[in-house]
């Protein structure tokens, strides 16, 4: 697993920035999770396509980005812990896919998901 160390303050502030705008679009993934799948999305060459990712996306008039696509992977294939009592991976593809536009901080692309989708919060 790739750590990401801030070389400067303000690197560290900007990351502290972007959980931020995370949590105030609705975003649940714990800070932990939340930089450490970003950083490891960042260390990955290329996206494996997810024809139900770009499905759900295609019906929301939304554009699924290769980044996107593969926080996506990362946070499906991830398994529940059994400390855990609730967990990313219990989430319903349309959810998991709102949870990575608020990662990305895509809020219009949030809306139109909503909008087709009414069932996420």
């Amino acid at each position: 697993m790739h750590n990401k160390f801030f070389e400067t303050k303000e690197e560290a502030l900007l990351e502290n920035q972007r959980y931020r705008q995370y949590r105030e679009m609705g975003g649940i993934i714990n800070e932990k999770d939340f930089t450490r799948v970003l950083n490891e999305a960042a260390d990955i060459n290329s996206a494996r396509p997810n024809t139900l990712l770009r499905h759900y996306a295609q019906k929301a008039g939304i554009e699924v980005t290769v980044e996107a696509e593969k926080i996506y992977t990362l946070l499906r294939d991830e398994v529940k812990p059994k400390d855990v009592d609730h967990h990313h991976a219990q989430m319903s593809d349309q959810q998991l896919l709102a949870e990575v536009l608020r990662m990305l901080g895509d809020s219009g692309s949030l809306a139109r998901l909503k909008q087709q989708y009414p069932m996420i919060n």
